[in-house]
This record gives structure tokens, sequence and C-alpha cells, in this order.
């Protein structure tokens, strides 16, 4: 018999709520960007095998579902794809789709136009997860203190894909 703090309904309901919400992780709160994000992975994804089809042919990207590792079974992942280059000495890497507000406007590519034009401020690209680029020819970067690098470092030891990962 589980046993609850109290025995009437308020009490049970209440502590019902703490074990789904703080326990089992549902009914987590999403903020306004979060549902974004969630909203346009899928199309993200797409875009990217789009992407990544029109420079090479022997590229595969699959969903994946939970890691977790033998060696510690207590932790897990779940990535948003495993990308396979068939080409490349190195050929597994995960993908890691964040969907960011500040590419709802503008595509990445045409990012450094905007902010020449000071139609986006370099200061909202650094409040990102990105360092400000340098120069146009200069990638975007992830900060190595953000928590995206984090995550993105835990899923590669999670999933033993060290070499590398593409994020979208």
């Amino acid at each position: 018999m589980l046993n609850y703090p109290g025995d009437d309904t308020l009490n049970m309901n209440r502590f019902k709520a703490f074990i789904r919400n703080s326990i089992w992780g549902i009914n987590q709160y999403r903020s306004p960007d979060m549902l974004y994000g969630v909203e346009n992975e899928d199309q993200a994804r797409s875009d990217y095998i789009s992407f990544i089809g029109l420079k090479t042919l022997n590229i595969e990207v699959e969903k994946t579902g939970f890691w977790v590792k033998n060696l510690w079974p207590e932790l897990g992942c779940s990535s948003d794809g495993l990308v396979t280059d068939q080409v490349e000495v190195h050929k597994h890497g995960l993908l890691e789709i964040k969907c960011l507000k500040i590419f709802s406007e503008v595509a990445p590519m045409d990012l450094f136009g905007k902010i020449n034009k000071k139609e986006i401020k370099r200061s909202d690209l650094y409040s990102s997860c990105f360092g400000i680029p340098q120069s146009n020819n200069t990638p975007l970067e992830l900060k190595t203190n953000h928590i995206y690098y984090f995550q993105i470092q835990f899923q590669m030891a999670i999933t033993s894909c060290y070499n590398w990962t593409q994020l979208v």
C-alpha cells in the first residue's frame, strides 16, 4: 500500500501531482520558446536532410529513441538523430536540433546580412547560444559555457559517438 501524507482527497491529489511532476517529469512547464522548438523540430530535421543531401549522397539520418549507457545504466539521453556518413573515417555522429526563435525570422545563411543592416543586433545573437562571429566567413560557434554544449557532450558520452555532432 502506498503511504501518502494525510488521508483526505486534497492531500492525495497534491501527492499525486508531486509524483507526476517532480518524479516522473510529466506535465513539465514549457516556455513559448520550447513550444516553438518542439513544433518545428520535424521540419528542421527534414530541411537538414534536404540540405545535406544536396552536398552528398552518402549521408543517412535516422531518428533514434532513448539511449542508455551500459556502464552507467542510470544515465540516458535522447539525441534528435544518428547521422551516418559512409565516406568519412568516423562514420557515425549525432544530430541535435535546436529551433531558436532568432531563426524564425531569418535563415542562418542570411544572418550576417541582417546584422550588417542592423535588422538584428549582434547582442541578440550573443544572448542566444552562439558566440559573436568576427566576419561573414566565420561559422557560428556554440558557446562552450552554454547548456547546449554540455548537453551535446553528455549525449556523445552516452551514445559513444565521440567524434562529431551536427547542431542544427
